[in-house]
């Protein structure tokens, strides 16, 4: 069987099948790697760690990216989809990444650490904290001790700062 017309089922952690290219699926490298001595017209490939939701948005993203290939699609166009397309509840990004990581499709990845590094450029981690629902492990007071002992290392950046 070519690999033209070939289906590959690829089955999330709730049971919900997808029907992807091989060419599509095939950009995830661990989907790649179970593939290759597989030589069946359609195979199914359990997905246990990725829910449906999750995955359908991976698909999407590796069939724009395979046909974007394919018709020589612009960086500019490329760029701009991609900011898109990572316009998703913070949630939805973590998981896309936890996918991303498991089926190892490494653009993909660097995307959603690029978009996080993004939304935590320039912020405090007080700002972080809220942006991410992370809760402190320390009460204020601690905080404030542990601020005033070891300051130093804001007196060295003034420091810095002064002899620029």
């Amino acid at each position: 069987m070519t690999e033209k017309g070939r289906i590959v089922k690829m089955v999330s952690q709730d049971q919900e099948e997808f029907e992807v290219e091989y060419g599509v699926a095939t950009m995830s490298t661990l989907i790649a790697n179970v593939l290759q001595d597989v030589s069946e017209e359609t195979t199914t490939v359990p997905i246990p760690n990725v829910n449906a939701q999750v995955l359908a948005k991976v698909i999407e993203y590796c069939r724009y990216h395979y046909e974007a290939k394919r018709i020589d699609q612009s960086e500019e166009d490329i760029e701009r989809w991609n900011k898109d397309f990572m316009k998703v509840d913070n949630k939805t990004l973590f998981n896309i990444l936890i996918a991303a990581s498991f089926l190892d499709i490494a653009d993909l990845l660097d995307l959603g650490c690029k978009t996080v590094a993004g939304m935590i450029k320039d912020k405090s981690v007080e700002q972080i904290r809220e942006l991410f629902c992370i809760e402190g492990d320390f009460t204020e007071e601690q905080e404030a001790k542990m601020r005033e002992e070891n300051n130093w290392g804001s007196e060295m950046s003034q420091e810095n700062n002064a002899a620029q």
